[in-house]
């Protein structure tokens, strides 16, 4: 589980450095390490120290809840899976991302009420 446990981490590191467009040497820059050291993170062959996991969260505008989503426990009776996969996709956005996406939400949703009202 030790492994599986640090693959999780480093997809989740890779996955929100691609929806930023950031390539490995720029995070490695950006957080003082060398950019095979953010390889090995991803892959799941190194362990992340904590004060580098809030480096890489800060240097990707995000809090290190993104990185540890799959170690978080979601309150079932607060959220069902449809908002808490919502909640996921959104994280991985930029905030230009997230208003456009919310924007396309509006229309989207109007659409919808526009026919229950007929």
């Amino acid at each position: 589980m030790y492994d599986y446990d640090l693959c999780l981490i480093g997809k989740r590191i890779k996955e929100l450095r691609n929806s930023r467009d950031m390539v490995q040497e720029v995070l490695a820059e950006r957080i003082g390490v060398s950019w095979s050291t953010i390889s090995r993170l991803e892959r799941g062959d190194s362990m992340v120290s904590i004060d580098k996991l809030l480096a890489i969260a800060e240097a990707l505008g995000t809090g290190i809840d993104s990185i540890l989503y799959d170690f978080i426990s979601n309150d079932e009776s607060s959220d069902d899976l449809t908002t808490r996969q919502l909640k996921y996709i959104l994280q991985l956005l930029n905030q230009k991302q997230k208003e456009y996406f919310l924007k396309n939400m509006q229309l989207f949703v109007s659409l919808f009420t526009e026919d229950t009202d007929k």
